[in-house]
């Protein structure tokens, strides 16, 4: 295959970093190891202690979409198996690449486990039915065959109009024009038809969000024997109510317990994930104005967009109404341990840091938490690529900063050696003068201290641009070399940003075929036992 599958883990947040390194300063906030084995043992044990063989609720919960997952379907049902869970945003075309990765990271940790506990593990996938934010996930970002970024959107949904949450939000007729632009952009191959015809059976203008990204999803991994599990389902309501109630009936607490956690992360240098919001709790309802943030109010409570005011009694009402009352990020997790036999738990890097901040609520509601595992980074290199990063010694990671800059340093480097100099000796010695120079007129009027260091940064931006001037009037093949570098920085980093988090699937699906995703779990190695970390 002319394509390099790069595999990495989580390394800008530093609580994750602790968390894979298995840091003893980190554990006062994520109880389990997620590289031992006895973390999961331990997990299993409570799993089967708190569920004991009250599972056959599970087989109207739970949509497989093999024979495979199926049967292990059927174990969890029975009580011999376990779960492993992870969940993402039905995004449009079913989003950019980081929600696969994480399901295929899910998928290996479940086999992990499956050999080394000896048991069915079966890997479980929460479609995030339940969230209302459209602007969120009305897009999807591919590139054209110009290399430069297109989205595709359908519309934004009016200001004025109740946010219905994805179970709810129907794609409408716009849906086929988007259909279209993707056919556009996808190359002519043997690949191209059969997954465009995959998406078209899935996104119809009659399906709504949450149901396309499902079906699609079933399609694409199917055979990884996953099951796939929709918050809005009834049966899921229905066990998720006592959550909701224990929510409710204790919101003071749970709110004074989180804000204390919150401080306690700041305090060890690791920061607050989820917003600390005076008397928050972990609800959302349908109010007026669509799926509305909860709030305490005196002795009642308050929808934050409308302001409409509700009794505890009347929420707890709501709480047994499918669909009324539904669980925010911070009460998922918890939810999900109280309702599925999950052992674990693969997260990107902001839900392992919404898991360090949630930790102590899991005991307020009665149960334990999953062990939180970091999902696979994982970043494609095409041919085409690979011959520029090599052309000037670069690795993927390096265009994390603008190609521009990039650029700079290197023709910098390829410029005569005296030409160097030179303007080394010039920045210097600009340096040195406005630097006296801000000394003495200091003792003047202190007030001059900004406009010199201005004039000092615009003297500099100066030399900059006479260097680059300098270098493309040197050699113009360097032009070429600059023009390559932002070609790689848009495959790498397009907008900015790792492409697994912008770039949609059918990027590379579309050229590689359905098969990468085999590839990809392949390069992935295993997620528990020594050697893991890093």
């Amino acid at each position: 295959m002319s394509l390099e599958i790069l595999i990495g883990r989580p390394s800008a947040n530093a609580i994750v970093v602790d968390h894979l390194d298995n840091a003893p300063r980190v554990r006062g906030f994520l109880s389990h190891d997620p590289g031992a084995l006895e973390s999961y043992e331990a997990r299993a044990e409570d799993v089967d202690r708190r569920f004991g063989a009250n599972r056959e609720h599970l087989a109207g919960m739970l949509r497989a979409t093999s024979e495979g997952s199926a049967g292990k379907l059927r174990a969890l049902a029975d009580g011999t198996g376990l779960a492993v869970t992870t969940g993402h945003q039905a995004g449009l075309f079913g989003g950019p690449l980081m929600g696969l990765y994480k399901l295929l990271s899910t998928v290996r940790l479940a086999r992990d486990l499956e050999s080394a506990l000896d048991r069915p593990v079966a890997p479980i996938f929460w479609v995030a039915a339940d969230d209302h934010d459209w602007d969120e996930v009305r897009r999807a970002t591919l590139l054209t065959p110009q290399n430069e970024v297109a989205e595709i959107a359908l519309p934004p949904a009016s200001p004025d109009a109740p946010a219905p949450p994805m179970s709810e939000r129907v794609l409408g007729p716009e849906v086929d024009d988007a259909l279209e632009a993707l056919g556009a952009l996808l190359p002519p191959n043997d690949f191209r038809d059969r997954l465009l015809a995959m998406v078209r059976s899935a996104y119809r203008p009659d399906a709504t969000a949450a149901a396309a990204f499902g079906d699609l999803l079933a399609e694409l991994v199917g055979r990884f024997d996953v099951l796939l599990v929709d918050p809005s389902d009834a049966t899921v309501r229905a066990r998720a109510a006592p959550v909701l109630r224990d929510e409710i009936e204790h919101a003071e607490a749970h709110d004074r317990i989180f804000a204390n956690r919150s401080r306690e992360l700041l305090d060890a240098g690791y920061g607050a994930q989820i917003p600390v919001l005076d008397g928050g709790t972990g609800l959302h309802f349908m109010g007026p104005l669509g799926r509305e943030r909860v709030f305490m109010d005196g002795d009642g409570f308050r929808l934050r967009a409308s302001g409409t005011r509700l009794g505890r009694a009347e929420l707890l009402r709501a709480a047994e109404e499918p669909g009324r009352l539904t669980a925010g990020v911070g009460l998922r997790p918890i939810l999900e341990s109280a309702i599925l036999p999950t052992v674990a738990y693969v997260g990107g890097p902001a839900e392992v840091a919404y898991f360090a901040q949630i930790e102590p609520l899991f005991d307020e509601h009665g149960v334990s938490p999953q062990v939180v595992v970091p999902r696979y980074t994982v970043t494609l290199v095409e041919a085409k690529t690979r011959k520029v990063l090599d052309r000037f010694g670069l690795a993927p990671g390096d265009f994390d900063r603008p190609a521009h800059e990039i650029g700079a340093r290197i023709l910098r480097e390829e410029l005569p050696e005296d030409v160097r100099d030179a303007l080394k000796s010039l920045r210097a010695a600009l340096g040195q003068g406005y630097g006296s120079l801000s000394e003495a007129a200091e003792r003047i009027d202190p007030t001059l201290r900004g406009a010199i260091g201005s004039a000092r940064n615009s003297a500099l931006h100066g030399v900059g641009e006479l260097e680059k001037r300098i270098a493309q009037h040197s050699d113009a093949q360097r032009e070429i070399g600059l023009q390559q570098l932002r070609k790689a920085e848009i495959n790498l980093f397009p907008a900015g940003r790792p492409q697994e988090r912008i770039l949609n699937s059918f990027q590379y699906l579309a050229r590689y075929g359905v098969s990468l995703l085999d590839d990809v779990l392949a390069a992935m190695g295993p997620l528990v036992g020594a050697g893991v970390a890093g």
